[in-house]
């Protein structure tokens, strides 16, 4: 079964840089590719320590020893002064297509199309198992989404594909209203990146108890980076409603984390809910700190602290939290190979109902291989 999602996510490639080929000879002469993959594994132990009387897991500690899931291999490529892009995949047990867009320069405004990362995933440099980097404790991300941007001078309009997720809500069908669409202003100069902008997503529900109703999903959102000479500070906040039906990536994604295993117990309040016939809004808010420190030109220090709730409007709730600490290296012994030692502490606080989640923490270290040309 592996081999036979293998030669699939092969053939997706292929077939992922066959418009691209067209859209850079339109282009012009001058077309160059840049192949590049990247190896990373992980080794280590996670540990978690649920509550007395838990019916969901025991205990337990673990042995983290596998390929991370943003292994990756692909090509960047150029067709004269026009156009850029990039197309790669991921490699674990299944094969996924990561990027498959091209960007088209007129000067005074760029185009892009494909699939690419959303402008608000501003992720952190702590590592945690397959470089979460935070997700779910301070991150807002949506993944990787076909989209087209519209860019000038810092300022941008993203149309990106709708989410269509209703959470626990039941209903026949849904009609997009209004698909992702995110407008913002992106600075950048020496040493200093900063971002803000707002995003808004609202489907019609076809059907049942709630015919005819809106669940309307937002984020607003600032980000930074700021270095002082070896040292830097890179930050993130965003508030939103509805964040788990806008399609925001809750909790970590790997079968790693207590968060997984513990099936949707931490992110049931990120949802929209029904109470009779009206829908109820949830709010969330979340941001990280991470300072990092360059010792030397090849060992980076990160310090990180995130922390994210989420509130749904219903009477006697209350605010379902997670917060996360972690320390981390990055050795790089030349361009090639890379060691990240790591260490992570999150403690997921109480649930909606005031009942504790239990805690988890995560001591590794990743190895790194990149290949470019």
């Amino acid at each position: 079964m592996n081999s036979l999602k293998t030669k699939i996510g092969v053939l997706v490639f292929i077939l992922a840089l066959a418009p691209v080929r067209v859209f850079a000879k339109e282009a012009g002469s001058g077309v160059t590719f840049s192949p590049f993959a990247s190896i990373r594994a992980l080794f280590g132990y996670r540990n978690n320590d649920l509550p007395d009387g838990s019916s969901v897991a025991d205990d337990e500690t673990d042995l983290v020893y596998r390929l991370q899931g943003n292994s990756r291999v692909g090509a960047n490529f150029k067709a004269g002064d026009k156009v850029t892009g990039t197309v790669d995949i991921g490699l674990q047990s299944s094969v996924n297509l990561r990027h498959a867009n091209a960007t088209y320069d007129f000067g005074f405004v760029k185009f892009l199309v494909g699939q690419d990362d959303t402008p608000y995933s501003w992720y952190a440099n702590a590592d945690y198992t397959d470089d979460n980097n935070l997700t779910g404790f301070g991150v807002s991300s949506d993944g990787r989404n076909p989209q087209v941007k519209v860019s000038s001078n810092g300022f941008y309009i993203d149309f990106i594909g709708a989410s269509r997720n209703t959470g626990s809500i039941t209903a026949d069908d849904t009609t997009v209203l209004y698909p992702k669409t995110a407008i913002g202003y992106d600075f950048k100069a020496e040493g200093v990146q900063a971002g803000l902008g707002g995003v808004y997503n609202a489907v019609k529900l076809n059907g049942g108890a709630l015919d005819g109703k809106t669940i309307s999903s937002w984020l607003g959102y600032v980000h930074g980076d700021v270095a002082f000479g070896i040292v830097g500070i890179r930050a993130n906040l965003a508030y939103a409603q509805n964040a788990g039906n806008f399609g925001l990536s809750l909790s970590p994604g790997n079968s790693d984390s207590l968060a997984s295993n513990y099936s949707d117990a931490y992110k049931t309040a990120a949802y929209a809910a029904a109470v009779g016939t009206t829908i109820k809004n949830s709010t969330h808010l979340e941001g990280f700190i991470n300072s990092y420190v360059n010792l030397i030109p090849d060992l980076v220090v990160d310090l990180a602290v995130g922390y994210q709730q989420d509130k749904i409007d219903v009477s006697g709730a209350k605010a379902d939290a997670q917060i996360l600490y972690a320390v981390d290296a990055v050795y790089s012994v030349d361009k090639n190979l890379s060691f990240s030692p790591a260490v992570s502490y999150r403690d997921y606080l109480k649930d909606s109902a005031g009942d504790k989640q239990g805690s988890e923490y995560y001591a590794g270290v990743k190895v790194q291989f990149d290949l470019k040309s």
